[in-house]
């Protein structure tokens, strides 16, 4: 099992991914060698999940760890929440 950290930015309800890495155990994350496929895969889960919580502005993180290459969202968080 990988888990990855997603940054993501959001205006106006609408979410960009800026940055997908490997997530380690301090917290950092370190450059992703992902296909194209698992990136829209990663992108969708958490764009998804922040639609779920209403995120409407402002940047999170989000942990998704790929289990049989199926996303599962870990943690969830508005940054400075």
């Amino acid at each position: 099992m990988t888990s990855y950290r997603v940054d993501t930015a959001t205006t106006d309800g609408m979410h960009r991914v800026v940055a997908i890495g490997v997530a380690t155990p301090d917290g950092a994350a370190h450059p992703a060698a992902l296909t194209e496929a698992e990136l829209a895969v990663l992108r969708s889960a958490v764009r998804g999940r922040l639609d779920q919580l209403g995120h409407e502005a402002g940047p999170a993180v989000t942990v998704v760890a790929m289990i049989d290459a199926r996303p599962h969202i870990v943690s969830c968080r508005p940054v400075g929440a």
